[in-house]
């Protein structure tokens, strides 16, 4: 765990290994989370289209509909 001061103004310095990790540079975009007592810090990506690209890869070429049909039916069997 690093601890990072703020400053007056409310800054705080990201430590080089986290900005490296997380792409982050001068001009960044973050996301700044409160909840359950923390402030989260979460990197906004420059394109967000090309940061969900392979997001659906574990459907492996299935269709939308067949996914919710099949999920639907598990459903179903679960209820009885």
């Amino acid at each position: 765990m690093v601890i990072s001061t703020a400053t007056l103004k409310g800054q705080v310095l990201i430590p080089v290994q986290l900005r490296r990790k997380y792409h982050i540079h001068k001009g960044s975009r973050l996301a700044v989370l409160d909840g359950d007592g923390q402030i989260i810090l979460r990197p906004v990506p420059e394109n967000p289209i090309d940061a969900g690209m392979g997001f659906l890869k574990k459907f492996k070429g299935k269709s939308a509909l067949k996914v919710l049909l099949d999920e639907r039916a598990a459903e179903r069997k679960r209820d009885g």
